[in-house]
């Protein structure tokens, strides 16, 4: 296992390349999938007590945020991509070390509250749609 991988980092490396290939070329949405997780980088990041500054956060939600209100204008929402996330996102949390990876003291119920509320913006986005 690689505790040093972030999946925020291949996340955001991946809109990135996404929308600029959008942008030249109609692309499949193969995209739609990525809104859940990016939600809960956001969300990790305010729910738990990481080891990250103030200064570094900001930063990053700004570039998350961004990122994700480009990627949900051409994403399509659904059921199905909800849990292509969410099987993601418990096939990493399972394999690393959340704490050691984000510098954080994580607890479990600190995963699952921020699962949680990651998923009900997500619904809550979807109904909108």
């Amino acid at each position: 296992m690689n505790n040093n991988i972030q999946i925020s980092t291949i996340i955001i490396i991946y809109q990135i390349i996404y929308l600029i290939l959008n942008a030249f070329i109609n692309m499949p949405d193969v995209i739609s999938w990525s809104i859940l997780p990016s939600l809960f980088i956001i969300c990790i990041m305010y729910l738990t007590n990481c080891d990250i500054s103030l200064k570094s956060i900001i930063i990053l939600t700004i570039i998350k945020l961004i990122l994700l209100i480009l990627v949900i204008r051409i994403s399509n929402f659904s059921f199905s991509y909800y849990l292509f996330g969410l099987i993601l996102l418990l096939i990493y949390l399972s394999l690393s070390n959340i704490s050691k990876v984000y510098k954080c003291n994580v607890t479990n119920n600190q995963l699952l509250i921020t699962l949680f509320t990651s998923s009900i913006i997500y619904l809550y986005i979807y109904l909108l749609n």
